[in-house]
């Protein structure tokens, strides 16, 4: 008998925010895209860290929010998307319904997202790299269609 090993990633994301206002040591090895998908809603969880690689308290931020555009620039429908802190320091979910992922073909999306400390819009940063923006590739229906 054979055995097949698999390993299950969350659909999490790791953002860097640079609430220090200093440069950052780390540097990511590997980052993948994040995939969502066709025909389902799609939940999505963040990772908040400072330039120390530490979760932050996200009760620190208010108005966390995820700008999800399509390949042409334009915001899905109900974007931006709230990002609610949940029980875990750093942590934070929002989901993506399927309704907004209806009318898209295959592609890659982008994502950006912004919060607010202490009343200044502040950018949480997808790579070490400070690059604003990120990758999540829209796939085809999970389900089958009738």
């Amino acid at each position: 008998m054979q055995k097949i090993s698999r390993y299950l990633y969350p659909n999490r994301i790791e953002l860097l925010a640079d609430v220090a206002e200093f440069s950052v040591e780390f540097t990511n090895v590997y980052q993948r895209n994040l995939k969502i998908y066709n025909g389902i809603d799609n939940t999505i969880e963040v990772d908040i860290k400072n330039a120390d690689q530490k979760r932050i308290d996200l009760s620190t931020l208010s108005q966390i929010q995820m700008n999800v555009m399509d390949v042409n620039g334009t915001a899905l429908p109900n974007s931006p998307y709230t990002i609610v802190p949940t029980s875990l320091k750093g942590i934070g979910s929002t989901k993506i319904p399927q309704e907004d992922l209806v009318d898209l073909s295959d592609q890659y999306l982008t994502f950006s997202v912004t919060a607010l400390k202490n009343g200044n819009d502040i950018m949480l940063y997808s790579d070490t790299r400070f690059g604003a923006t990120g990758t999540i590739e829209l796939i085809g229906n999970a389900l089958p269609t009738y």
